[in-house]
């Protein structure tokens, strides 16, 4: 009973090892990612991320603020 019980351990603690390997992400992965494209703020030229960006026409923005300074007509 005892070799039984050891045996059942065994083959949980290898189950368990094999479910975890299988879904660790593999580094190949996240380092084939392209770069994200980088883009300043047209109106104060800070860079940032293009999806964090907000689009008013070809204009691209840090923030909100940004983006309703940038549609004020005394913008120099």
């Amino acid at each position: 009973m005892k070799y039984l019980l050891l045996i059942t351990i065994a083959l949980v603690l290898w189950w368990a090892w094999k479910k975890r390997s299988e879904n660790l992400p593999s580094s190949k992965s996240a380092a084939e990612k392209a770069p994200e494209k980088i883009i300043a703020c047209d109106h104060c030229g800070v860079l940032h991320p293009l999806s964090e960006s907000l689009v008013e026409g070809d204009a691209h923005f840090c923030s909100a603020a940004h983006r309703l300074a940038g549609k004020s007509p005394s913008r120099s």
